[in-house]
């Protein structure tokens, strides 16, 4: 919902009663001045900062097109509206290429001016959220690195490792929680290696059931087993001269954990139910999100296997240590998201950016990707507000805080539940409280207290 006391109108009319009762009707709803002439006109918007204009056509000294053509020219983003007392389709089509945003016949309904005023204006800031859109997006891809988006510190130390290991074939060992995006890192190696124009094969181990570790890591021969009527190539013969990314490796059973080692060490493979052995070139990049190291200490995870996956070791930072990151990545995912579900979100609103830079994403970087989708494909705002996110962000963000009081815990969420019914009732303040349980009084209190807008 626009809020009209401040959009600026310049009302530009020379007959004088008309300007007077402009002025009265519109002032309900708007911060409304108005001129006489096309040269005073100007000259106030020299002095003036206005968001709409409202021209009439025929004017002595200089014509309502020409103030439509010198407005335009030196400011596109104000939004003209031209009136006359004729309806000539000739001239509205001549406004409509100068860049006029309506016409309207004198004399006119009041009600629908209001309401040209305010499509104006929407049409006036989505032009300014889309090119500050634009803007950002731009900053994006200069902040982007083989698909890995990220400008603070954390993450550029990760850029420049990933330059240093992906010349070499040595073993990467990429280590991270959960989202933080290691099969990103992974596919960015290797894209920027020698390997870059063969296969890069993804192994999930912990999906794989036990039994077919072995076939699945390298393939088997036609009649090797029941049900194998055909020969299959395994994942290291279809990774050959590429890279084999083993995700969750800390899944891994004991048993295979040799076989790999074995492979790793020899650099070949026998499928299962063949005696040939078939010569590997592939490079092993491997992921986890627990501390291999301690799976060494209970004898879940072996040594030697260790060292030779960890040539490298590189650890993913989470999102909670790269909050210089979590802007540019939710105006990623907005963009993203804009154009799977056809939305025309814009903004993130300050408010809504704090929250996320105080929250502690234990899902990293996908729990925001899934969090920004949700909010693209439910909401039908250009806007992304605060009272969007969910309650378990503000709860989780104040419990955390070390310095967090009841008082402001309680502030907080009476923030979010108050701002989410207002929306709900469409800033309806009477069937807000009603919803709410309270008197009109109290929360208008509330609103003006807890800084609601």
């Amino acid at each position: 919902m626009l809020s009209n006391s401040k959009i600026k109108v310049l009302f530009i009319d020379d007959e004088e009663d008309l300007l007077r009762t402009v002025s009265i009707v519109l002032k309900k709803y708007f911060d409304i001045s108005t001129s006489n002439s096309g040269i005073s006109a100007l000259s106030l918007l020299e002095n003036g900062n206005f968001d709409i204009i409202i021209c009439d056509i025929s004017m002595p000294e200089i014509s309502g097109m020409e103030v439509l053509k010198r407005v335009k020219k030196s400011d596109p983003s104000i939004e003209v509206i031209m009136l006359t007392a004729l309806n000539d389709t000739q001239i509205a089509i001549q406004a409509a290429k100068e860049g006029a945003y309506d016409f309207l016949v004198k004399p006119f309904d009041p009600d629908a001016m209001r309401i040209t005023i305010e499509r104006a204006y929407e049409k006036k800031i989505l032009i300014a959220e889309n090119e500050l859109l634009k803007s950002k997006l731009s900053h994006i891809r200069e902040s982007t690195f083989s698909n890995i988006i990220g400008e603070s510190t954390p993450i550029k130390n990760i850029f420049d490792l990933i330059k240093k290991v992906s010349k070499n074939d040595s073993s990467v060992l990429v280590l991270g929680e959960t989202g933080t995006g290691k099969e990103l890192i992974a596919k960015a190696i290797h894209s920027l290696s020698p390997r870059k124009n063969n296969p890069f094969i993804t192994v999930n181990c912990g999906a794989i059931p036990k039994e077919l570790f072995e076939s699945e890591f390298f393939g088997y021969e036609k009649g090797a087993f029941t049900g194998a009527l055909t020969t299959r190539i395994g994942k290291f013969e279809a990774a050959h001269g590429g890279t084999l990314f083993l995700d969750e490796i800390a899944t891994l059973p004991l048993d295979m954990q040799v076989k790999l080692l074995r492979v790793l060490q020899e650099k070949e493979i026998y499928r299962v139910g063949s005696t040939k052995s078939l010569a590997t070139n592939v490079r092993i990049i491997s992921a986890s999100n627990e501390e291999l190291s301690r799976k060494i200490e209970k004898n879940e995870f072996r040594e030697d296997l260790y060292h030779r996956i960890a040539v490298v070791p590189l650890t993913i930072p989470p999102l909670r240590k790269r909050q210089d990151d979590i802007r540019l990545l939710a105006y990623y995912f907005l963009d993203k998201f804009n154009t799977k579900y056809n939305k025309n979100f814009s903004v993130i609103e300050d408010d809504a950016l704090s929250v996320m830079n105080s929250y502690l994403w234990p899902g990293n970087v996908r729990e925001l990707e899934h969090l920004m989708e949700r909010i693209v494909s439910l909401e039908e705002d250009r806007i992304v507000k605060s009272s969007v996110l969910p309650l378990e962000m503000f709860v989780k963000r104040v419990i955390q805080e070390e310095d967090s009081t009841f008082k402001k815990l309680v502030s907080d969420f009476e923030r979010h539940l108050i701002a989410g019914a207002l929306k709900k009732c469409d800033n309806n303040q009477t069937k807000t409280a009603l919803m709410l349980g309270l008197s009109r009084t109290t929360l208008i209190s509330k609103i003006d207290l807890l800084g609601i807008k």
